[in-house]
């Protein structure tokens, strides 16, 4: 409460050259904003920190409610919010555990929207590609042990170095029927 009083107390002091010229509502609209925004800011953190499996399920379980996270954190709503306890009891526990269709000696062309890490081998490119919502289809480039993950499959082409993988599976784990 006083962390608030404190913000409060700041915002006022910072608009208050500004005020001067402006009535008490459109003062008072701006620090209704400024607080708004800081309360959107912190439940954005919050919500960044959960494991990218658990934020994914989160997102799909509230689609599937007509909801959305980009929502819930515009209006400040955390991931501990009591209203949200049993969709989280569903999501605990979601491994990335995805499955893929593997083509050998093959490349998928380049999208706009690739992104490029180091893997050890095709098995670790697929681990991570699994842990990733946005990974739907990769390239493993053996020897210069790259993994090029993609959101969607694009066209393959014979390639002697490279294997090329896509997602068959979508997240699953002990998530809760509803």
């Amino acid at each position: 409460m006083a962390r608030c009083i404190v913000v409060l107390s700041l915002a006022l002091c910072l608009m208050a050259t500004a005020a001067s010229a402006q009535s008490p509502g459109d003062i008072i609209d701006r620090v209704e904003k400024f607080i708004h925004s800081a309360i959107a800011k912190s439940a954005r953190s919050r919500w960044s920190k959960l494991p990218e499996p658990e934020y994914a399920c989160m997102e799909q379980k509230l689609q599937e409610r007509g909801d959305s996270l980009e929502a819930l954190i515009k209006r400040g709503v955390p991931p501990n919010d009591s209203r949200l306890a049993k969709v989280r009891s569903q999501c605990r526990g979601v491994s990335a555990s995805r499955t893929f269709q593997r083509l050998e000696d093959q490349a998928y062309k380049r999208s706009e929207q690739d992104r490029l890490l180091t893997a050890s081998d095709l098995r670790d490119c697929e681990k991570q590609c699994g842990e990733s919502s946005s990974c739907a289809a990769l390239t493993y480039f053996r020897e210069e042990k790259i993994c090029r993950f993609m959101p969607a499959a694009t066209e393959l082409r014979e390639d002697e170095g490279a294997d090329s993988a896509f997602c068959t599976e979508s997240i699953t784990g002990s998530v809760a029927p509803h």
